[in-house]
């Protein structure tokens, strides 16, 4: 240690006493010097991948400039694609390679730079649709400077910033001792010719803002073929004059100045509101909003996922923005990141749900109960010109740009009835207004509705037993909400009094193929109906043609679904809520044996006092509070505790809900705030 800090020598150790020789424990042979984290981070360097690696990685985004573009073939019948886009492509990428296209800005990590040129790309070829040029010149030139202009938009978007591989970076190898020079060579020639498997990137100190610009005739010689420049340059030499001032901000009157300016500008605004946390390289724990994007993106590229059609996973409804079936969506997103083995994706879509929402990428619904992640929609689609809505459960984001960067789709409308007469009721009757606003909107006109939600696919089905099992049973069998309900079931359809008159004739058996999954009452198909006298295809053709059933995402239009390798029916919210306060009616007035009814001691704690599996029961944060209060010693309101994020989650894990939600719900009640730190202040 001595000689490791420069101090003391062999005389001063001769001086010593004899000491016990303490040997270092060596490192465990399953790590390496290189995996162990360090502060600060290991500068792993860049690797080099082929270059037809490189350019898969933006296969994509090359594919949708391709169709953006739309080329066809010159008169000679040569491909303008395979001519003059793809070997500009692929010089561009051996040329800027891995490199960021800043340092600490927009697409500042690697293939930053390769992917802002492929954006601005797409985008001044978009904008450049509606320019028109050579107005003064024969048709037969017009028609040949049109698929010119498309194409010198697209080069001037792709080679903007070309000019910062020579300006902005230096690259080396691991020791610095060889310097690649771009204007020379390409960087993987270079590399190959010293045995190098990766390199490291230098950012000069003394570069200019802007400074680029002045290097980007530099990087052109570099990458633009000289057939090309010929092609762009004729019949009118100020076509190309104009794509040279776009590149090097040289004053022009040509449109395609302010074409390439304006799509730098889109794809750097597009980057910064889209990658708002650190690289992965030095942050610590996964990115995982950004994973769950690059899914959703992929599914939709590969044609996996389709949009605004039966059995679609993607809808986009006018006014209302982007939404994603959920929670098969999920899934989906789910099954392939785990093909890929990124680590520490969640597989739960409340989870998933719960990371878009705290990022701002995805918008919950409110209500009196708090925030919820799913919306109820209702595509006017799949409705098939029925006058019953066929609702989703759906998850909406916040911006269509997140799933469509290059512009969305067509939108869809949300069902609306017919504007027929109907005869008024003095109870709840289903919506006449367009399906999608809100869960509660159609879910009824209770003001405390029940709705237990389940933790995890363990507890996501519960068998409905008239014995006790029966989930949020309502404490007061004589409540006047029964009678409603009763009144509700028999006057809303002849399906719903039907169902109501089968429940009532089996009794005791109505456990018999019944159970609760997703907060909705599953009828086993055909047992159940067997069971009750009611023929089951008649019942399914009356629940669905009244509009009681709730549709499977994947295959709305098919009214049985598969589950657990059996066939039911699933009813949907409205007509589940009703059934619930009656069949929990049924449920109380059933007689127990004595010994199967538990006596709570009067000095229980309150926890035990009350079921805490509900994350819906309005109790449960009196409860929570309650225990913090009996933890910490209050209860007088006079003191606080500091709810760390830490216990905040234990909280979560032992109420079944997400941290999301318990925060919202914890910070609804006027006792608990929120400090400068973000973290829950609680009187008790």
């Amino acid at each position: 240690m001595s000689r490791w800090l420069g101090a003391g020598g062999e005389e001063q150790t001769a001086t010593r006493p004899p000491t016990t020789t303490i040997t270092a424990a060596k490192p465990s042979p399953s790590f390496s010097d290189e995996e162990i984290p360090r502060y600060p981070p290991f500068v792993k360097g860049l690797p080099l991948p082929t270059l037809p690696q490189l350019m898969a990685t933006q296969s994509e985004l090359i594919a949708r400039l391709r169709k953006e573009l739309m080329l066809g073939d010159d008169d000679d019948g040569t491909n303008r694609w395979a001519s003059y886009m793809v070997p500009v492509i692929e010089r561009y990428a051996a040329f800027v390679h891995l490199i960021p296209a800043s340092e600490a800005h927009h697409h500042r990590g690697a293939g930053g730079l390769y992917r802002h040129g492929l954006e601005a790309a797409f985008y001044a070829t978009r904008s450049s649709k509606g320019v028109m040029i050579g107005l003064d010149r024969p048709r037969v030139e017009r028609r040949q400077l049109e698929p010119r202009l498309r194409v010198a938009a697209a080069l001037g978007g792709l080679l903007h910033d070309a000019g910062k591989v020579i300006h902005d970076v230096t690259a080396t190898d691991r020791d610095g001792r060889s310097s690649w020079s771009p204007i020379d060579q390409d960087l993987d020639d270079w590399a190959k010719q010293r045995g190098l498997d990766r390199y490291f990137l230098h950012w000069r100190e003394q570069r200019a803002q802007g400074g680029h610009e002045a290097f980007n005739l530099i990087a052109l010689k570099r990458i633009l073929p000289a057939r090309v420049e010929r092609w762009l340059s004729h019949p009118d030499p100020n076509l190309y004059s104009g794509f040279l001032a776009a590149i090097t901000g040289v004053p022009h009157s040509s449109p395609l100045v302010e074409l390439v300016r304006k799509a730098d500008r889109v794809s750097v605004e597009q980057d910064l509101r889209e990658h708002r946390i650190e690289s992965i390289d030095t942050a610590v724990g996964v990115p995982v909003d950004r994973y769950l994007i690059d899914a959703m993106r992929r599914l939709l590229h590969d044609g996996r996922w389709t949009v605004n059609v039966p059995g679609a996973r993607v809808w986009l409804f006018a006014d209302l923005g982007l939404h994603l079936v959920w929670p098969a969506a999920a899934k989906d997103m789910s099954e392939l990141l785990a093909k890929d083995r990124v680590p520490g994706i969640p597989r739960d879509p409340d989870t998933m749900a719960e990371v878009l929402l705290e990022r701002g990428l995805a918008i919950p619904r409110l209500d009196a109960l708090g925030q919820h992640p799913t919306w109820r929609m209702a595509p006017a689609i799949l409705s098939g010109g029925n006058e019953k809505p066929v609702e989703l459960a759906m998850l909406r984001l916040n911006d269509p740009g997140v799933l469509f960067p290059f512009g969305a789709p067509g939108t869809v409308e949300l069902w609306s009835a017919p504007e027929v007469a109907k005869p008024v009721r003095s109870e709840p009757q289903r919506p006449s207004e367009p399906v999608g606003i809100s869960q509660d909107a159609v879910a009824g006109q209770l003001e405390s509705r029940p709705k237990p939600v389940a933790p995890n696919a363990a507890a996501a089905m519960v068998t409905v037993n008239p014995v006790g099992t029966f989930p949020d049973s309502p404490a007061d069998p004589s409540s006047a909400f029964i009678p409603k309900a009763r009144h509700w079931l028999t006057e809303s359809s002849a399906s719903s009094a039907r169902l109501l008159s089968a429940i009532d004739s089996l009794d005791r058996d109505i456990d018999t193929g019944a159970i609760w999954r997703d907060d909705l009452l599953w009828l086993r198909y055909p047992d159940w109906f067997e069971t009750a006298g009611w023929s089951a295809p008649e019942a399914a053709q009356a629940l669905s043609e009244d509009g009681w059933l709730e549709p499977d995402p994947q295959t709305p239009m098919r009214r049985v679904r598969d589950h657990a390798g059996q066939r039911w029916l699933a009813l949907n919210a409205q007509l589940s809520d009703q059934l619930r306060l009656v069949l929990g009616e049924m449920q109380a007035n059933q007689p127990a044996p004595e010994a199967k009814i538990p006596q709570p001691a009067q000095t229980a704690p309150v926890s035990s006092q009350w079921p805490s599996d509900d994350p819906d029961d309005p109790r449960l944060i009196e409860i929570i509070l309650r225990e913090l209060a009996i933890q910490h010693g209050g209860g007088d309101g006079s003191h606080s505790c500091v709810l760390e994020q830490r216990q905040l989650k234990a909280l979560a894990r032992q109420h079944h809900l997400g941290v999301f939600r318990l925060r919202t719900r914890l910070l609804n009640d006027p006792r608990v705030r929120e400090d400068n730190q973000r973290r829950l202040v609680v009187t008790i």
